[in-house]
């Protein structure tokens, strides 16, 4: 890199903008409108949160870390992982499903995994939410 007090003020502010172009890029993420409720099982209920990563001092639904999203439609951001947990069957008979998603750009869902409500729902989705994460 060339010495920057030798530089001229043109060159610095060159390479100023080339800089703040390129974290520009990496910062602007392509959202979203998103409503998980249309898409996913709701006759009895259910959620969905971003995810963020692991807390593996848990092994219950409170080890997969991130923020719930609005009920509504929602700006989900393009590439990121998220957790669905839709409540279908009857209301006497509830069954629980887990969908680990991401969003295309049209919006569409892309499913990484999906599970069955046993004790080790959380856990059995760990392997796969790292191995989303890694850069």
């Amino acid at each position: 890199m060339k010495n920057l007090k030798k530089m001229t003020d043109e060159e610095l502010t060159k390479i100023l903008f080339d800089v703040k172009k390129e974290i520009e890029s990496r910062q602007t993420k392509k959202t979203v409108l998103f409503n998980a409720e249309e898409y996913f099982e709701r006759y009895n209920g259910g959620w969905c949160k971003s995810v963020t990563g692991l807390d593996k001092s848990k092994t219950n639904g409170y080890s997969i870390v991130g923020d719930f999203m609005s009920k509504r439609n929602e700006w989900y951001v393009v590439g990121n992982l998220y957790l669905d947990c839709g409540i279908g069957g009857s209301r006497k008979n509830q069954q629980k499903y887990y969908t680990l998603f991401t969003v295309n750009e049209n919006a569409n869902v892309i499913v990484i995994k999906e599970v069955d409500d046993t004790p080790s729902w959380a856990t059995n989705l760990w392997d796969s939410i790292e191995k989303y994460q890694k850069p």
